[in-house]
């Protein structure tokens, strides 16, 4: 799942105003040409402004690129974050949310250190520090953390999902503070038997209730599956099937 909609979203742009015209597939004509771009994020900022993070191909540095008229035009990249990780990884997975507070974030994961976060209070003109977010588990699983999501719940708290590569696990983990501390202890969500969870994403739908997104995938089957808390999170509900097959990138 994540592997088409990270596809789409760095490849194609709105050429046209309206919202209900489906435009032309065309390039962020900010990447290098020369390069294979794997990796995306991106945040609407008002009904016009869009804002795009991506990485290079060597997984070394962050950028990001605005448009203020709805991807017709684009501004120059901009270096948002240097990469400092001391062996190769495939992939940082990337993930942005624009908060109720104005604020933006910016996740990624350092296979062997954390996951990273940074903020921007003036739409990615300028970036907090580093916050280092441990994963799951003992010392050698807390550094192994992939596909990252970031939304925000109902009464304002940051939640960031992610999966464990050691344990074929997903966990999620909160913020009360507008993403400056995170809990410490990572919340379990729930699996299921003879699959694997990924690509978990939590969204707040009101009155304690959450409604939980993932790919379930085993080698015979794939599928798109939900699954609903009334209780936040203490409690989840069977899960129900979206779609029964995943069709991804080749």
């Amino acid at each position: 799942m994540r592997a088409v909609v990270k596809f789409f979203l760095l490849s194609f742009i709105f050429s046209s105003a309206a919202i209900s015209q489906i435009a032309e597939v065309t390039r962020l004509p900010v990447q290098s040409p020369l390069q294979s771009i794997k990796e995306s994020a991106s945040v609407w900022l008002s009904e016009n402004e869009i804002i795009v993070f991506f990485t290079n191909e060597r997984m070394d540095t962050i950028f990001s690129s605005k448009s203020n008229n709805r991807g017709i035009n684009w501004e120059q990249k901009k270096i948002v974050q240097v990469l400092n990780s001391v062996t190769s990884q495939e992939a940082i997975y990337l993930s942005s949310l624009l908060s109720s507070s104005g604020r933006i974030f910016l996740a990624w994961s350092i296979m062997n250190e954390s996951m990273k976060l940074i903020y921007s209070d003036n739409e990615g003109v300028s970036w907090s520090q580093t916050i280092s977010i441990l994963g799951s588990g003992g010392f050698l699983v807390w550094k192994s953390s992939t596909l990252l999501n970031l939304t925000e719940w109902e009464n304002n708290e940051i939640c960031l999902s992610f999966s464990d590569v050691n344990q074929n696990e997903s966990f999620y983990k909160l913020s009360f503070d507008n993403g400056l501390t995170w809990s410490v202890n990572p919340f379990d969500f729930p699996g299921i038997a003879g699959y694997q969870i990924k690509d978990l994403s939590i969204n707040s739908i009101g009155d304690d209730t959450l409604f939980a997104v993932f790919e379930r995938d085993a080698s015979e089957f794939s599928g798109v599956c939900s699954r609903v808390s009334t209780d936040y999170g203490l409690n989840w509900l069977g899960v129900s099937f979206i779609a029964d097959e995943m069709f991804h990138e080749q």
